[in-house]
């Protein structure tokens, strides 16, 4: 799915809730996306939360597959475009799952390791 872009001016900073309650067991992360894993109880508490710039909102896809694995990235963009992003750009999402099995990150993707006493198993 292609997240329709909102009417934010540039520098403002958007944040989207998808797939709350549903199977999440997964994250597969591209581009420059910071990706942070929070455990959570149980299904019901599963959604994933995307904080990114509104100038690349246009541009992000994001998608859970049958597999439960939400899969992000920004597509279609511009040189221009590309070449003005800079480490500050804020483009995050926040995954609140209760089972962990899958992580691929590309390109400049990271991950942040869930706090102390967070174990997924």
């Amino acid at each position: 799915m292609v997240i329709a872009p909102a009417i934010l001016s540039a520098g403002e900073v958007a944040r989207l809730t998808r797939y709350s309650g549903e199977k999440i067991t997964g994250i597969s992360a591209g581009n420059s996306f910071v990706v942070e894993l929070v455990k959570v109880a149980g299904v019901p508490e599963n959604r994933a939360v995307v904080e990114i710039e509104s100038i690349l909102e246009p541009y992000l896809k994001l998608e859970i597959d049958g597999n439960g694995v939400v899969k992000i990235g920004l597509e279609n963009l511009s040189q221009s475009l590309q070449r003005s992003l800079n480490r500050s750009t804020v483009r995050k999402i926040t995954i609140y799952l209760n089972e962990l099995n899958y992580i691929a990150l590309s390109g400049a993707a990271s991950l942040r390791v869930p706090a102390a006493g967070q174990t997924f198993h």
